[in-house]
Order: C-alpha cells, then sequence, then structure tokens
C-alpha cells in the first residue's frame, strides 16, 4: 500500500467514527459492507463513506435500486464483473482516484484485490426494487427471493450512531 493509501485510510477511519452506520452482514455474522452516512437521500443525493470488509460471495451479479450511482475509489483496488448489452460479463480493475458510474440496470459484482477498502458512494434516489442477475440462465430474481432460496432466514442489519465507540479496522 502506497504511503498516500495508507494516510486516506487512516482519514477514512477517522472520520468514519463521527458519522452513524449501518452495518451489512450475512447469517454468519461476517460483514460485508459498512456504510458510515455522511449525507441521507433526500431531494438531493445520498453520500456515503463505504468500507469494503469482503469481495461479493456469490457469483450472481446485482443491480442498485436507484436510478444513478457513483463511486470513487478512495483506497483499495477491486475487480468488477458487469454485465454488457450482449449479456456477456467483463471484468474491469478499478483503482484508487477511479469512479465506477452504476445506473439503475447494471448489474455487477466486486472483488476486492488488497483486502479491505474505503469507496466515496453517491447514491440518487430509489426508483426500483433490487436483486440479483443469474449469468448462465440469464435471468432476474428480486433479492428477498434470492436470499431465501440461498437458504438465508434474515438478513442482519445493524445500524449504530455516530457517537457508539468503535477502532475502524484498518487494513
Amino acid at each position: 500500500m502506497t504511503m498516500i493509501n495508507q494516510l486516506l485510510d487512516r482519514v477514512c477511519a477517522y472520520v468514519s467514527t463521527k458519522l452513524p452506520h449501518k452495518k451489512f452482514c450475512n447469517p454468519n455474522g461476517s460483514t460485508y459492507l459498512i456504510r458510515f452516512y455522511v449525507k441521507r437521500r433526500g431531494l438531493l443525493p445520498g453520500v456515503y463513506l463505504h468500507r469494503f470488509m469482503r469481495s461479493d460471495e456469490d457469483r450472481e451479479l446485482h443491480n442498485h435500486p436507484c436510478r444513478k450511482a457513483w463511486s470513487l475509489i478512495l483506497t483499495g483496488r477491486y475487480a468488477e464483473e458487469r454485465r454488457a448489452e450482449d449479456d456477456f460479463v467483463r471484468t474491469r480493475i478499478y483503482y484508487p482516484g477511479q469512479i465506477n458510474r452504476i445506473d439503475a440496470n447494471t448489474f455487477h459484482r466486486v472483488d476486492l484485490l488488497d483486502g479491505p477498502m474505503w469507496t466515496l458512494f453517491v447514491m440518487a434516489n430509489k426508483n426500483q426494487d433490487w436483486g440479483f442477475w443469474n449469468r448462465r440462465t440469464k435471468e432476474f430474481m428480486p433479492w428477498k427471493d434470492f436470499l431465501r432460496m440461498k437458504g438465508f432466514t434474515s438478513f442482519a442489519i445493524e445500524e449504530l450512531p455516530a457517537d457508539v465507540a468503535r477502532e475502524p479496522e484498518l487494513s
């Protein structure tokens, strides 16, 4: 990790201690993503500091519930698999400083290349439900049905206020 990446990692970790957050976990308690609220969605887009703790587990690609979103890579790198218009899945690597634009019909998944990483995520208002696209069958499945099919009986989300004392993990 470069010195600039290390500095950014520490700045993000410090800033995150001042923000309310939501932790997204799978049923076994393993944290996938921590979303820190810089600005919640409303009339203007929401702005979030995201701490990715691990790669997407599923081979299926997912979309997002908003019309448009942008992810600025702050630290780390990820390989994104994205469905193209011809239904082929292509891979692109994103580096710090790059912006990944994600539209409502963008189906993708990410593999972290350097362990936990930080992004700044800007998301327009919700305009649809989200779900998963199966690259083999080419079929879409709403997220609740997908999780039920995978055997998840619940999707753990823990919301904590900014004043909860914690030490964020540094990479």
